[in-house]
């Protein structure tokens, strides 16, 4: 299907006129759809990254510094293994430590009972934890410590 190339919606026939912005058309300028902003509906250039008519990003920002990806699985499957594995995965290697002697002395006080409760409680939120931070790492939501 023709789209104005102009305002980027689609065109039905072979009109002088587009039908939603009004601009004169030409036959030779109906094409099929590069890119077009999602917000203001013009066209762009498919690797562009912000419209240059309204300003809106239409891709997310580059990853800074070109990180790695990380897997949200690898890093809750390192952390079921062991407290901190999965954070320091992800790069949070401070937070992996802190997990890592945290879980040390929760699973000492399993001797006084205590434990039972704490530790598993704090191994879930752990393994959650690892999974999210990946997630968020991935998003740019969130830079590794």
């Amino acid at each position: 299907m023709p789209y104005c190339p102009n305002c980027g919606k689609p065109v039905e026939g072979s009109p002088a006129f587009c039908q939603s912005c009004g601009k004169p058309l030409q036959s030779t300028a109906l094409s099929t759809p590069q890119a077009f902003c999602s917000h203001c509906g013009s066209p762009v250039d498919p690797a562009a990254e912000i419209c240059p008519k309204c300003g809106v990003r239409i891709k997310p920002p580059p990853r800074p510094g070109g990180a790695e990806r990380k897997s949200p699985g690898l890093a809750a499957v390192l952390s079921f293994l062991f407290t901190g594995l999965g954070q320091i995965y992800n790069g949070q290697i401070g937070k992996g430590i802190s997990f890592l002697v945290l879980g040390i002395i929760l699973a000492f006080t399993v001797l006084i009972l205590i434990g039972f409760i704490l530790y598993p409680v704090f191994w879930i939120y752990n393994i959650y934890d690892a999974y999210n931070s990946a997630k968020q790492i991935n998003a740019g939501a969130v830079d590794p410590d």
